[in-house]
């Protein structure tokens, strides 16, 4: 508790060296090197620290001396440069001027300061142009964003940046949303559908697709037809197949035929339909390889419910 309450001080009043020295552990002493503000002597020690670790948290020290940044913007490690060149503190330029490596494919999450400033639509505007691709990520991850930063963030180079802004954005444009759910087959794409932007008329043009993610978006458009959806039911593709089954026209007839599909996923889903008669619900019920699926079916009775919760 005493160490708790030293660190919360220190982020407001410096920390000695000496002060710095009696931290407990190693964990101690990487948080005060992030977020305590720091005597000069323990911040010139941290900068030129033998540890990876220490160095890496001092290059997020929202309390760092500019000179103190820049050295560790010359850092020999990669990822204390990283961490350098996203800092709230820096310019464009000096921004630049940083040597990182970065790796477009790398899973990554926006920058917590950039969404805390997600309302100033200033701030949105210097991120949405920043040369660093993170910047512009965490940028297209606001809920709400002007139409000049929306345009701007739509046309980037990086395919991220776009992924982002259909993921999170009230205002993400219609093409941007084909192009995700097109090329993207993540959780996220089932909700980019339901945006209100999403452009389901003229998607039955896709029927034919030989890109399955493609192909399966003709069942959103208003003409398609019932029949379409059956036909999707026997595609090849087990996504293809899982947007038939999630179509209230599907008949229960292929309702119960999905319940011997190929993919194990389609199986479970088909047997919590509560399209299935009554007498399939039940046999699946008393079956030891079925019931487990079966009970998430909605439209068991509250009566056998009760009966499979007693057992």
């Amino acid at each position: 508790m005493r160490t708790e309450a030293l660190l919360r001080y220190h982020c407001s009043t410096p920390l000695s060296a000496a002060g710095f020295a009696e931290l407990a552990d190693d964990g101690k002493r990487e948080r005060a090197a992030r977020t305590c503000v720091l005597a000069r002597e323990p911040a010139e020690d941290l900068v030129h620290s033998a540890g990876t670790v220490l160095r890496s948290a001092t290059a997020q020290n929202p309390h760092l001396d500019a000179d103190l940044v820049a050295l560790l913007g010359r850092d020999p490690e990669p990822g204390v440069r990283r961490l350098v060149s996203v800092r709230p503190d820096l310019t464009e330029a000096e921004r630049s001027r940083t040597d990182v490596e970065f790796d477009p494919s790398a899973r990554c999450s926006p920058l917590p300061w950039v969404r805390d400033l997600e309302d100033d639509e200033e701030a949105m505007r210097r991120c949405a142009t920043s040369a660093h691709v993170m910047l512009r990520r965490s940028a297209a991850c606001a809920k709400n964003l002007p139409a000049d930063v929306v345009d701007l963030l739509a046309h980037d180079e990086d395919w991220v940046v776009r992924l982002f802004l259909a993921e999170h954005c009230a205002q993400a444009p219609a093409d941007v949303l084909l192009e995700m759910v097109q090329s993207w087959g993540g959780y996220s794409a089932a909700r980019m559908v339901e945006h209100p932007n999403f452009p389901r008329q003229g998607t039955l043009r896709f029927a034919d697709d030989p890109n399955p993610l493609t192909r399966g978006l003709a069942l959103l458009d208003p003409k398609s037809t019932a029949e379409l959806v059956e036909r999707f039911s026997r595609d090849q593709d087990s996504g293809v197949r899982r947007r038939a089954l999630r179509d209230q026209r599907l008949s229960a007839a292929s309702v119960i035929r999905m319940l011997d599909d190929p993919h194990h996923g389609i199986r479970d889903e088909a047997a919590a339909d509560p399209r299935l008669p009554t007498r399939v619900l039940a046999t699946l019920l008393h079956d030891a390889a079925t019931a487990a699926r079966a009970a998430a079916n909605p439209a068991i009775p509250e009566t056998v419910m009760h009966h499979l919760l007693d057992r």
